[in-house]
């Protein structure tokens, strides 16, 4: 009889151990499950985070192509609004009259204002095979001074080498008008042209630096010039240094 109890007792143990066993596997596996799965989460959640950064860094750059997008188009706007204001100064430029220009000097300074000067003749032209096209033929010149007296006084100079021909009248020239401003508050300092555009010098009867007379070639008429003097002249002192021509022969 105890040695019935006693073999009992022994299968008892050794079942037990067998699934104490069993048990202890289970559990390690159901940890280790646990554990991978715990790494997966981790993975995926970090993968979530990231595509939440794709996401928001893609918002962004959303937002500023659609703000680049904006500020382009405001400056096809502005480019298309100036270029129907050019097209549309360029139409009355079109229709507009030129203004041909007698200038005395190409002298000019900062400050200057343009000024026009008829002339009224006096007495026939005395110079003897005198090129046509120079003062004595304008009836109007146009220069640039400080003040409507300093303009004067420049064309009185000029006339004295001329002869025959008193100033009428002196006007001041505004550049954003269509004709002469009768008074003063129309006058407007002007701005000098680019450096390669051409001026002459209409007066006629210029004299060379020995004191010789020149004889300039015979133009058909005053010829269209710009409003502007050259950049270049600015510097330049604003005496004219004119010396009276020689009375003609015979």
């Amino acid at each position: 009889m105890t040695g019935g109890y006693s073999n009992l007792n022994f299968m008892v143990f050794i079942i037990l151990a067998i699934g104490g066993a069993f048990l202890a596997f289970s559990v390690r596996r159901i940890l280790f499950k646990i554990r991978e799965t715990e790494r997966r989460i981790a993975a995926t959640v970090d993968e979530k985070n990231e595509a939440a950064a794709d996401l928001r860094v893609a918002r962004q750059q959303e937002e500023q192509l659609l703000q680049a997008l904006e500020e382009g188009e405001e400056a096809l706007r502005e480019i298309a609004r100036r270029t129907e204001e050019v097209q549309n100064r360029m139409a009355v430029l079109r229709q507009a009259t030129p203004r041909p220009l007698n200038l005395v000097s190409l002298e000019w300074a900062q400050g200057d204002h343009l000024y026009e000067a008829h002339l009224r003749n006096v007495v026939a032209p005395r110079h003897v095979g005198r090129t046509v096209g120079g003062m004595a033929e304008a009836g109007v010149v146009h220069g640039y001074a400080p003040t409507e007296a300093d303009f004067r006084a420049l064309v009185t100079n000029r006339l004295a080498s001329e002869g025959g021909y008193i100033i009428s009248s002196v006007l001041p020239i505004s550049l954003g008008d269509e004709g002469p401003a009768l008074d003063g508050a129309g006058i407007a300092p002007v701005e000098p042209p680019a450096e390669d555009e051409p001026l002459g010098d209409l007066v006629g009867g210029d004299v060379a630096g020995d004191g010789a007379p020149v004889e300039p070639p015979v133009p058909a008429g005053p010829r269209p010039l710009p409003v502007r003097p050259p950049a270049a002249m600015q510097g330049v002192p604003r005496g004219m240094g004119l010396t009276p021509a020689p009375a003609g022969g015979g």
